[in-house]
């Protein structure tokens, strides 16, 4: 069997954030000036904004970015995601906000 000329594999960083209704206002300014435009700036692809369900008053949000590799998204998720999650943070409160990432092998089967 002839072996098959593969692309190289991509990485998908999925950001998932869980917070308050009281500062849902404020999540989605942060997302929108700084998020989204960091994420179209970095990545291989236009990132995804994805609504979950609420669960318990707790509202939810996720954006996905693809990368080219898993050391672009790495050093993404390092160098600008991790330093953004910890300003959001301790500007919104530990009790209303929480974030994190997580980076996916885009594979073939």
């Amino acid at each position: 069997m002839k072996a098959r000329n593969r692309p190289a594999m991509k990485t998908l960083l999925n950001t998932s954030f869980f917070f308050s209704p009281t500062v849902a206002d404020e999540v989605r300014r942060q997302l929108k000036s700084f998020w989204l435009p960091a994420c179209r700036a970095a990545a291989a692809s236009e990132p995804m904004t994805l609504k979950m369900p609420a669960e318990e008053g707790i509202m939810r949000l996720a954006v996905q970015s693809v990368f080219g590799s898993a050391s672009e998204a790495r050093k993404f998720r390092d160098e600008v995601l991790g330093p953004e999650t910890d300003r959001m943070t301790r500007r919104l409160g530990a009790e209303a906000f929480t974030a994190f990432t997580t980076m996916m092998e885009i594979i073939e089967l």
